[in-house]
């Protein structure tokens, strides 16, 4: 493991995940920064089942891309830069909180929560 996760885990232990989610947008420690769109997206799409605090969701959900990261983006900072954005994007514009738009969402076929 570089040098540079290490730090990382240690500095991410002490930060609350929205200070350590800062650091992985900056490109630190190779995982994707989710903030509350992008986290929805991927609790609708099925990576995990919301839990009864948003901090328990995050933890989950990264948990469970952790292994489609690594086989595709990990340490791409640029790409899991855009990859946020597009979530982040996607969760506010069409996967919204109240009333989704399933019905223009790209991703309607796979998502589990389509029209729920």
């Amino acid at each position: 493991m570089p040098k540079r996760s290490i730090d990382f885990a240690t500095v991410r232990a002490r930060l609350l995940p929205k200070g350590a989610r800062l650091l992985l947008f900056a490109g630190l420690g190779g995982g994707l920064a989710l903030e509350s769109n992008g986290l929805r997206v991927l609790v609708r799409l099925g990576f995990a089942k919301e839990q009864k605090n948003w901090s328990a969701t995050w933890r989950t959900v990264n948990a469970a891309i952790a292994p489609e990261l690594a086989a595709g983006l990990a340490g791409d900072a640029a790409d899991l830069a855009a990859l946020h954005l597009a979530l982040r994007r996607h969760g506010q514009e069409l996967c919204t909180r109240n009333k989704p738009i399933c019905g223009e969402c790209r991703l309607r076929e796979r998502c589990p929560s389509a029209g729920a």
